[in-house]
């Protein structure tokens, strides 16, 4: 840049129009040039820094710079190589002159803008080589680049999009019992429930970065699932494998295996601590069964302590050690409850087969003689006379049914015997028009004792100590294992025996389907016992006890044996001629 000078010494300096100019006057002092950003003063032809002093302005240029126009294409690539994005950036060219500056002795020489040059866009070329530079060669979006050419706003755009990887599905296990029995200890399930879940592994899928290279996919991770005792397995089409219960009882985790436990126990008392207890297993009580409390067994049932004025139901045998007083107890569940139905019933419906073959007979030979007898009237006479035990055992069957609560019986079973009923009762036997009519409905009837028989085919036994005062219903047999029975209603399905060797059957009434053999029947005050021998004696030892004291009744089908007096060595039962007897 060019400079104007005057004659004398140099003393004050400005910039006027871009250009530096001296003072007409200088002062005495030197004039001092500051080089402002970007400025660049150089004497003869050399950089002289930021800071000149000038006594002249011989060699003296001062350059205030100019920038050329840039266009800057940039690729970044994503820390998990899966995007790339671009970046466009347009730089203009600037052209710049001195600002002026009025006359002073020292200067800072600033520069301003005079032009700007628009720089210029950028180009596929230019994209393709900045991919190039950041290693991008996969997954690249033609479209995406197009768009990030024509912008320039530096937020740049995603031009490449890599595959991610697909990650695996892990095998997973899912306990469906845990819950419950962080709830109930002694939670127990039916067979066929589920009770655990494996969802199978499912392998990942590799990825690919935009720089090219695979991203691989982790193993996936397996989890243990055993079946154990009690379980069995089912595998799905998918893989998934099911565990179901193989029996009824309580489900259970021992490490990866998955159990079932059929017998479980309950440590201590049933009280207000445990509440009542409902279980779909077997169970061991090491405790007692205090006042008020409920227990239901679906399987066996033993209790090592005593019972107390509480409601105890085993499905399977019940086993109590202890003394039990003013309780209910049943042993075989329904079953105990549908032997003493079919026992009300006993020969009832075979009777009535023959009844009508009888009937049949009665009113065709009345026809020959001209005369009229109708069915009814026929049944009537029979049921009135050598018959007249159907009536009573079907009178006895209703008495079983009502004093169950109700649903006890299947409503099917309900309606047969009181269709039944209703005919030999008298009240619909002037109904009766045929004895078509009579063997339908014995054969509706006939059909649910053969299911019932079926149900009852596995009778429960009951093995007890001490019974005070209790109602108890056994399907199976009655074991008494200590001092016996007393005042207490008892129905036994099977045989009445005792192993200890003292055992004594006193007050109440026993119905026994099978055989009693006690060491003492009733007691020395004359107590009143009633044994009911039910069905037929077939036997010479139905019943056998070693003391029998007065009060004390038994009866074998239609025939009562009442004991005035204390006897010994006591056998009922019936001789070889089928006469029922006592020896």
């Amino acid at each position: 840049m060019g400079s104007d000078l005057a004659t004398g010494r140099i003393g004050m300096i400005s910039v006027v129009d871009g250009r530096l100019v001296l003072d007409a006057e200088p002062g005495d002092g030197s004039a001092v040039l500051i080089a402002g950003d970007g400025v660049t003063i150089r004497r003869n032809g050399h950089d002289a820094g930021t800071r000149v002093e000038l006594h002249d302005l011989d060699g003296v240029e001062v350059d205030p710079g100019s920038v050329d126009p840039v266009t800057t294409v940039t690729v970044a690539v994503s820390g998990d190589r899966l995007t790339a994005r671009m970046t466009v950036s347009r730089a203009p060219g600037l052209t710049y002159a001195l600002e002026d500056r009025s006359p002073a002795q020292e200067v800072i020489l600033q520069r301003q803008v005079i032009e700007k040059t628009e720089a210029p866009p950028a180009t596929d070329a230019d994209a393709q080589a900045a991919l190039a530079e950041a290693g991008v060669v996969s997954g690249v979006l033609p479209g995406e680049v197009a768009a990030a050419l024509r912008s320039s706003d530096g937020t740049g755009r995603i031009v490449a999009r890599g595959v991610p990887v697909q990650p695996p599905e892990d095998a997973e296990v899912i306990l469906h019992f845990i819950d419950a029995l962080k709830l109930n200890a002694l939670h127990t399930v039916p067979r066929g429930t589920l009770i655990a879940t494996k969802t199978p592994c499912v392998p990942g899928a590799p990825g690919r970065a935009v720089t090219g290279e695979e991203l691989p996919a982790r193993d996936a991770k397996d989890a243990p699932l055993a079946a154990g005792m009690g379980t069995v397995r089912e595998l799905a089409e998918d893989g998934t494998l099911h565990l179901l219960a193989g029996v009824d009882g309580r489900p259970a985790a021992a490490g990866a295996m998955v159990v079932v436990e059929e017998r479980i126990t309950l440590a201590g008392d049933v009280d207000v601590s445990t509440g009542d207890v409902d279980v779909l297993a077997s169970l061991v009580v090491t405790g007692s069964v205090e006042e008020g409390r409920v227990v239901r067994v679906k399987h066996e049932l033993e209790i090592v302590g005593g019972i107390d004025h509480a409601d105890v139901e085993a499905g399977g045998s019940l086993t109590i050690t202890g003394s039990c007083v003013h309780s209910r107890l049943r042993a075989g569940g329904r079953q105990a409850v549908l032997v003493k139905l079919l026992t009300a019933l006993g020969d009832a419906p075979e009777e009535l087969d023959v009844m009508a073959a009888i009937v049949d007979q009665l009113t065709e030979a009345a026809a020959a003689r001209g005369a009229e007898l109708k069915p009814g009237a026929a049944l009537l006479a029979l049921l009135e006379g050598q018959f007249a035990h159907v009536r009573v055992r079907f009178h006895e069957a209703r008495g079983v049914i009502r004093t169950h609560v109700a649903g006890t019986f299947e409503p099917a079973v309900e309606e047969a015997v009181a269709a039944v009923d209703h005919v030999v009762d008298g009240l619909g036997v002037h109904e009766l028009e045929s004895t078509a009519q009579l063997r339908g409905l014995v054969g509706q009837l006939n059909l649910h004792v053969a299911a019932m028989r079926r149900q009852v085919a596995d009778p429960a036994e009951v093995r007890v100590a001490y019974l005070q005062a209790c109602d108890l219903e056994a399907s199976g047999s009655l074991v008494l294992t200590g001092q016996g029975v007393f005042n207490s209603e008892i129905f036994v399905g099977g045989d009445l025996s005792c192993d200890a060797p003292t055992s004594t059957l006193r007050g109440g009434r026993a119905r026994v389907n099978g055989r009693v053999h006690v060491h003492e029947l009733g007691g020395s005050g004359g107590s009143r016992i009633e044994v009911v021998l039910e069905g037929p004696t077939t036997v010479p030892d139905r019943l056998v006890a070693d003391i029998v004291h007065n009060g004390a009744h038994v009866y074998a089908g239609p025939v009562e044996f009442e004991f005035d007096e204390p006897s010994r060595d006591v056998r009922i039962g019936a001789d070889e001629h089928g006469h029922i007897h006592r020896t």
